[in-house]
């Protein structure tokens, strides 16, 4: 347990930050290995935060799947990584997003589109996807990210197996969702392989 823990805006804002991950982790990526919220300096967009945190989805054992599985899962970390910032913007105290920019969040989804796409110039449009899916996300799943997060506003860190109990709860089996606009996604020109291999 953390006594005494004093619940600064930047406290309750990565709370929520790495609740939406794990949230997101879990409905998308079928669970989450651990959340935590640690005293420590981060830098977020343009801020320097006196709190850390960190969000490890479960890995996959099965390393060799086919392309297509590893570019659904891809696609999946990619709106798991655009969930933190946009839980933060709707659902954080509005006084701890002010003046942050998601920096940190566009450099991990860049490097995935690059991964994904076809041609550099199609990455706008790949971020917009990330966040209307990410968007999607929160919204419907704003119950568990609040309960992740009242978590973390008591305790450092809590593991997949809370994170799961939480879900139960409220409803939420992992690996449940679906992408929210795969209409969208279909207009965008992601990489295809010449063959069918293994991606681990």
């Amino acid at each position: 347990m953390t006594a005494g823990i004093a619940l600064s805006d930047e406290r309750i804002a990565t709370a929520v930050h790495e609740g939406a991950h794990a949230a997101g982790a879990l409905v998308l990526l079928g669970g989450v290995d651990q959340v935590e919220v640690r005293p420590g300096k981060a830098r977020r967009g343009n801020r320097i935060f006196d709190t850390a945190g960190s969000c490890s989805a479960l890995r996959r054992t099965d390393r060799s799947c086919g392309f297509a599985v590893a570019r659904d899962r891809l696609l999946r970390h990619a709106v798991m990584t655009g969930a933190g910032f946009a839980g933060e913007r709707m659902l954080a105290n509005p006084r701890a997003h002010r003046q942050t920019s998601a920096a940190i969040d566009d450099i991990d989804i860049g490097n995935m589109g690059g991964i994904l796409l076809e041609h550099e110039e199609d990455l706008p449009c790949f971020r917009r996807w990330v966040d209307l899916e990410a968007d999607a996300l929160v919204s419907d799943a704003a119950a568990l990210i609040r309960a992740i997060a009242l978590d973390l506003l008591t305790v450092d860190e809590i593991d997949g197996a809370r994170v799961a109990f939480l879900a139960a709860e409220l409803g939420l089996e992992p690996a449940s969702r679906g992408f929210a606009f795969p209409d969208m996604l279909a207009l965008l020109p992601l990489w295809e392989p010449t063959d069918e291999r293994a991606v681990a």
